[in-house]
């Protein structure tokens, strides 16, 4: 019985489910015997599954919060990323890893990034993939969701969201963020939600430095220039282009066992997904295996329309 095993069973004896898991995908991971493949790969694809690694929070935040452990739900197989967008992952890491000499010096900085762009384009997956690269659970906030219907808890929701982070360390994302931080001061503002807006910058103000903020939206230009300011930096997440659309469609089949392509047929594919986004490529190619599965065919790239 090998050291991997023995913390296996310690995990399980001791309930830590968290830890289980950890230790299941390396094991699953370093399985080289070619009759357990079709096995290991099945076990890896429920792992990855985020629903499946959502972490327990207050009853009061669920509903509108939810924290997900990416180290196991996160697929790296299956992601692609652009030499820009890398770029800025790398920056924030950088930040993140400095982040003790900073304290040291008294220095208080927002390790932040808006990340804008259409809908669709990879905002929140970019989010969990730099939840994945620190090593933090990566915590989900959608404003559509967290407005109350009575405006007046709204704050109140965002103060207690931000509490909890401060003492549990994550990648936070804040999903349409534009859901409260529009311009102020326009002919279709709404007070409540101005105030909300403060509320929710004054909680910037006094993030832990330990964190890392990301907000997410498609309305860039409509957002209020005091809450866009408070973001250390600003990306644009934008569809991707034919060979990253080539990278996306090769990393999901290269996980799919027996899966057949061509440099020909990832062309094809490449091309007719031309201004296509992340998430409908992605879509379209479970679609298109789910297919190949139902009608008992090879999954052939060529067989994927």
């Amino acid at each position: 019985m090998n050291d991997l095993y023995k913390r296996l069973i310690r995990s399980v004896v001791e309930n830590d489910t968290k830890s289980s898991k950890k230790l299941v995908k390396l094991i699953l991971e370093s399985e080289t015997a070619q009759c357990n493949q079709m096995f290991v790969r099945s076990m890896q694809n429920k792992l990855n599954t985020p629903t499946m690694n959502l972490l327990e929070i207050p009853v009061n935040l669920q509903g509108m919060f939810a924290l997900e452990d990416v180290s196991v739900s996160f697929n790296e197989k299956r992601f692609a990323i652009t030499e820009e967008e890398n770029n800025v992952v790398k920056q924030i890491i950088d930040i993140y890893n400095t982040n003790e000499q900073l304290k040291e010096y008294g220095i208080q900085y927002l390790n932040s990034v808006l990340l804008h762009g259409a809908s669709g384009c990879g905002k929140t997956m970019l989010g969990r993939y730099i939840a994945y690269k620190v090593g933090l659970p990566f915590g989900y906030l959608n404003f559509t969701k967290l407005i109350s219907s009575y405006l007046g808890t709204t704050g109140k929701n965002i103060s207690e969201v931000f509490k909890y982070v401060q003492e549990h360390r994550c990648v936070l994302m804040l999903d349409e963020i534009d859901a409260i931080g529009l311009s102020r001061g326009t002919k279709n503002d709404v007070g409540e939600l101005n105030r909300v807006c403060i509320n929710l910058m004054q909680e910037f103000d006094t993030f832990d430095s330990g964190n890392i903020l990301i907000g997410a939206t498609n309305r860039v230009d409509d957002l209020d220039e005091a809450l866009t300011r408070r973001f250390s930096k600003k990306f644009e997440v934008k569809y991707p282009t034919f060979e990253t659309r080539k990278m996306i469609i090769k990393n999901y089949l290269d996980t799919i066992p027996n899966a057949i392509y061509t440099e020909e047929s990832l062309n094809e594919f490449a091309n007719k997904t031309d201004n296509e986004s992340c998430a409908s490529i992605t879509n379209m190619i479970v679609n298109g295996i789910v297919g190949c599965l139902v009608n008992k065919e090879e999954i052939d790239l060529s067989n994927i329309n």
